[in-house]
């Protein structure tokens, strides 16, 4: 050993301050991409949060009548059992109303084209309201919060302006009551939106019977016009009598939407009877 440098020692110092400097730099540049690099992680979780959670992808766009989404998507996402809302309520009316029209039917009576149409529409929406349930943690949603909202979603879709229940004949109207169990329409939430059903029904129907009568009033003051020709006299008798014949259902249909009103209203005055007797009960 040596105390003065060699020659050489210059050299191997400035190797040596030059791969700290380097490798300095490079820790540098790595720990400034950490956040970088974390957002890419966060990203790539979210982008992947559907496939972690190990349910089919058609989970989130409901795009075919059928209840499978109840038990392979809602129920696997978060399990509230048979008397949550996915297996108690959801999937059971879905195969109920899917096997209507069939042998295996809940009631014998048929629906109309047109109550075939409501009910496919309805039960695709009743599943695509329930998709956003889907992307959030199971925490977030506890089983009564699912029941709430796919309850508060019931009458949207079953008052489609394309597919609306109101719209449907009377004889249809049975068939789908018939349908549904007589328990499930006493709860708050099965009278709330019974009733929210029923009010948006109503208002539609006194807005067409309304109109309807205002043409009719136009019609035959037009008949008594002098420049009104045989054609035209038998047109609008013609109308009128449509005009006749749909007031008719309407009124009809006003009618059982009140008497209904009427028995929810009743139930109503029940289950908060009974709701009021159990608390006072309880020790």
């Amino acid at each position: 050993m040596t105390l003065f440098p060699t020659p050489d020692e210059p050299t191997r110092l400035a190797r040596i301050q030059g791969w700290m400097s380097s490798a300095l730099t490079q820790w540098g540049i790595a720990l400034l991409g950490l956040p970088v690099a974390a957002g890419a992680i966060i990203l790539l979780s979210a982008n992947s949060s559907h496939a972690l959670r190990g349910l089919p992808s058609g989970c989130y766009q409901p795009s075919e009548v059928s209840c499978d989404f109840y038990r392979g998507c809602l129920e696997s996402h978060q399990s509230c059992g048979s008397e949550g809302y996915a297996i108690g309520y959801g999937k059971k009316y879905c195969e109920r109303f899917l096997a209507l029209n069939t042998p295996y039917a809940h009631t014998k009576s048929l629906l109309s084209r047109q109550g075939l149409n409501w009910r496919n529409s309805t039960l695709l929406c009743l599943q695509q309201e329930l998709v956003p349930i889907l992307s959030k943690e199971p925490y977030e949603h506890p089983c009564s919060d699912i029941k709430t909202h796919a309850y508060n979603s019931h009458p949207k879709c079953y008052t489609l302006p394309e597919n609306s229940i109101c719209d449907l004949p009377l004889s249809d109207w049975r068939v789908i009551l018939s349908t549904v169990d007589f328990g499930d329409t006493l709860s708050l939430d099965g009278i709330k939106q019974a009733k929210a059903v029923l009010l948006t029904c109503t208002f539609a129907l006194r807005d067409e019977r309304d109109d309807l009568k205002r043409k009719l009033l136009l019609g035959r003051l037009t008949q008594y016009s002098r420049k009104t020709t045989e054609t035209q006299i038998a047109r609008i008798r013609s109308e009128e009598q449509k005009a006749s014949d749909r007031l008719r259902e309407i009124t009809e249909k006003l009618k059982f939407l009140e008497t209904l009103a009427h028995e929810k209203q009743t139930q109503a005055l029940e289950t908060q009877l009974n709701s009021s007797d159990s608390q006072e009960g309880a020790p």
